[in-house]
């Protein structure tokens, strides 16, 4: 079988190519890293909160995304930005053996990152 272009529209995604998806995606991200690269790593509630925002940026945007190959990134994405959080909170709060698990996340977040980074590229 012949492989389909990463832009051309596929059956189920409802006519959303994979560049129009991963350009919302992406604007996305490019928001909510902002708001975390504002957010100081001296007060982690700030931290938290940043990293809570992207993930309800992301769970907003996966609505607006029919396209099958980028909405299958989308669940990732959103749940490695709440695990962050949710870790950065622990470990503020004084929950040490949490602390070994920032860079299990750093290491998936980037993994998530570089996947969307390569359907995109492609797209």
């Amino acid at each position: 079988a012949a492989q389909t272009s990463g832009s051309s529209d596929r059956a189920g995604d409802d006519g959303q190519s994979v560049a129009d998806a991963c350009s919302l995606v992406q604007q996305t991200i490019t928001d909510a890293t902002a708001e975390f690269g504002e957010s100081s790593s001296s007060d982690p509630a700030t931290v938290v909160a940043a990293m809570k925002a992207a993930a309800g940026k992301v769970a907003e945007v996966s609505g607006k995304i029919t396209n099958d190959q980028v909405a299958a990134l989308l669940p990732n994405l959103q749940n490695m930005f709440s695990q962050m959080a949710d870790t950065v909170e622990a470990v503020a709060g004084g929950d040490v053996s949490k602390a070994g698990d920032l860079t299990t996340l750093g290491t998936k977040f980037q993994e998530t990152g570089d996947t969307f980074q390569k359907l995109c590229a492609t797209s």
